[in-house]
């Protein structure tokens, strides 16, 4: 199985001004930073990793396994689960990203049965995607994020 790979934690907005001030190399010399706000839902962090062209399923801790084969591994709240009954339209996915290294796709996993006490609890259970992480090759030391909804249905055509 690849290696885990968690989501950062996301900064308040008091320490990013602070960090752009005294680093101001970071965004070119240009104090301009555009936002964009995207609902938190509470649900459970999870995250599909495209590793060498197999789908695995993540939750914040750990690979839990892959999407075709369920006997093995663990599953977080019907994550892994719901991956399985998608595994035609994942390994597709993981075809198209057969040149690249790593992909992670991270979202939060929320509908009923996953936690409680919310609206979003009385849904059908959905994977709502709020980022992606590439890295083009195991030799390569950068890494792509993209957070923008538009870019992220474009680079998952064959998921969505």
């Amino acid at each position: 199985m690849p290696p885990h790979v968690k989501w950062p934690s996301i900064v308040s907005f008091h320490n990013v001004r602070k960090t752009l001030a005294q680093y101001p190399e970071l965004t070119n010399g240009d104090s301009k930073v555009v936002y964009r706000g995207k609902v938190k839902e509470h649900g459970t962090n999870s995250a599909i990793q495209f590793h060498d062209g197999v789908p695995y399923a993540q939750s914040r801790t750990q690979v839990l396994g892959t999407a075709t084969d369920l006997e093995k591994g663990n599953d977080n709240a019907g994550f892994r689960r719901w991956m399985h009954q998608h595994k035609k339209a994942l390994v597709a996915q993981a075809e198209a990203f057969k040149d690249l290294h790593q992909v992670i796709v991270f979202g939060e996993w929320v509908g009923r049965g996953v936690q409680k006490g919310c609206a979003i609890h009385q849904v059908d259970p959905v994977f709502a995607i709020f980022a992606m992480m590439i890295k083009k090759d195991k030799d390569y030391p950068g890494i792509q994020f993209i957070s923008s909804p538009e870019d992220i249905a474009t680079s998952l055509s064959d998921l969505l």
